[in-house]
Formats: structure tokens, sequence, C-alpha cells
């Protein structure tokens, strides 16, 4: 059985959890726009104005670093070693590959159309700019369902219609907003 010293230990543990940190802050830094603000941006408006601006907030990030770094911790108290070690490996490979598979890196910089209504606390602004930039037809419905405008613009005057064309288009989310009122004439 191969022994480490209780100082390389403390070592790896503490490398453990830079990467975890690292790996979190990667997921939620590419991920935190497309997967988790349209979801919460369908809450009611109390409760979607308090939870999209905290997600939002630097603050929410760091937290939620810290937070996955003090979790790397306990692997060792409640796993045997063969099971930390394969944990500690496995989590931050897992949120690489979360963060390839919904990450969204921002080539366009409309990012900030949604993140500043985010701060603003504006949950119609919120809603009407992830609309814009897409997202998957559930979350394109369940935007629409709570009063999202199809027919509104970003700052820079381009329609969801735009984005959806520019993205490779769905023709199902298309189709789905032109049922629910998307004129390709408005605001011309």
């Amino acid at each position: 059985m191969f022994q480490i010293s209780r100082g390389l230990r403390s070592a790896l543990r503490i490398l453990v959890g830079l990467i975890w940190i690292f790996s979190a802050f990667c997921f939620l830094l590419l991920t935190r726009i497309p997967v988790l603000l349209p979801w919460l941006a369908v809450l009611p408006d109390w409760l979607a104005r308090i939870a999209i601006s905290f997600v939002v907030s630097p603050g929410f990030i760091i937290l939620s670093c810290i937070l996955v770094a003090l979790s790397s911790l306990l692997l060792w108290h409640r796993f045997s070693n063969k099971w930390a070690t394969i944990f500690a490996i496995l989590i931050p490979f897992l949120l690489f590959i979360g963060t390839v598979l919904f990450g969204d890196i921002d080539t366009q910089g409309t990012q900030r159309y949604v993140t500043d209504a985010a701060q603003r606390g504006d949950v119609r602004s919120t809603r009407e700019q992830i609309l814009i930039r897409g997202g998957s037809l559930n979350q394109v419905r369940a935007l629409i369902y709570v009063g999202t405008n199809v027919n509104v613009r970003d700052p820079q005057g381009r329609s969801a219609l735009y984005w959806a064309g520019w993205a490779g288009g769905r023709p199902e989310k298309l189709s789905y907003c032109f049922k629910q009122g998307l004129n390709l004439m408005e605001g011309h």
C-alpha cells in the first residue's frame, strides 16, 4: 500500500480545491446566461427580480466557487481515499463537459444586454433579451407563456428572428414564434 505524508495529502487537497474552483468558475461564467437565467426569468416577477439580480452578480460566482471548493474538502471525510480520488477527478471533468455542451461564448457581445437588464432588476427586459438571444424551444415557450413580447428587439435593432437565423435557426422554434405573433415587419 502506498502511503503519502500528511503535508503532501494536505497539498493535494488544496490543489483539488483549486481545480474545483476553476472548473466551477468556468461553468458558471459560461452557462449562467444560456442555462440558468431563462429558467429563473419565468418565475413570478417578484422572485425573478431577486433571483436574476443575484445570479448575474459577481458575488454569486465567487460564493458558488468557494462553496464548491469547500465541498471538495468533504470528500476525504465522507468517502474512502479511492472514492474520494474518483470524485475529485470526476466532478471537475463533468463541469468542464457541461461547460463545453451548454456554455455560450458571447461572440456578438450581446450577453451584456441580458446582464445589464438583470442587474437593474428589470425582469421584463431580461426576459425579452433572453428571448431574442434564443435558447431551447422549451425556454422560448416558457418566456412567451409569461407574457414576453416576441417582436421585441435588442438595443442594436436585432430581433429574435435575426438571432434564430444567425445561430443556424431551428424551424420548430421559428414556427412557434410565428404562431405567437412574430411579425417580420415590426420595428421597421
